[in-house]
């Protein structure tokens, strides 16, 4: 296996499929190889879980940079962990994201009853966006939330004053963006 110095990914080529370099070397047991770019709050999660299991990572911030503006961190972790543990590192962020789907499908599930749309034109829009006619769109949108592929944590609301986070549930009928707080629907795509 080959590896890039320029990107920290392993390529099987002898030119980087990510950034271009021609310049790789044979992978060795202690390069930092890039595992993953996530939500800083699965990223503390995961990190800590790493830790817990002796597994040496390191963690760059990333994100669009407006939030430093405001002197809070970067939204975004991307991680990377030695070669010789990336296969279990691999497993963990697997068994993480499954377990954060169930976790997050739950809390929603459990609160169906609180779950509003806060414009009637908004409900319309949606429904015409999705192909949908005489159909329930909030019982749509759990059956999108029961069959839901993944469910992100996509970070802390910052506007408004009920807080919350943004959980963005991908389904296969739909790509649906709740607040964790109030339950509000804020705004849907069609998958």
């Amino acid at each position: 296996m080959n590896y890039c110095e320029k990107c920290y990914n392993l390529c099987e080529d002898s030119v980087c499929e990510f950034c271009g370099n021609k310049k790789l070397r044979t992978v060795s047991a202690d390069d930092y190889c890039f595992l993953i770019e996530t939500e800083q709050t699965n990223g503390e999660m995961i990190c800590d879980i790493f830790e817990q299991e002796g597994i040496k990572h390191t963690v760059i911030p990333t994100g669009n940079g407006v939030r430093s503006n405001f002197g809070l961190s970067l939204e975004n972790y991307e991680i990377y962990v030695q070669y010789k543990s990336l296969d279990l590192a691999k497993e963990i962020v697997n068994s993480f994201a499954e377990q954060a789907v169930s976790v997050y499908k739950n809390e929603l599930l459990d609160n169906f009853e609180k779950w509003f749309i806060a414009k009637p034109k908004y409900e319309e829009k949606w429904k015409k966006k999705l192909g949908l006619k005489d159909i329930n769109i909030i019982e749509f949108f759990k059956s999108c939330v029961e069959d839901a592929e993944q469910i992100v944590d996509g970070g802390m609301v910052l506007s408004g004053t009920v807080g919350g986070h943004y959980y963005t549930v991908y389904s296969k009928k739909a790509v649906i963006l709740f607040n964790s707080v109030s339950f509000e629907i804020l705004s849907v795509e069609k998958a």
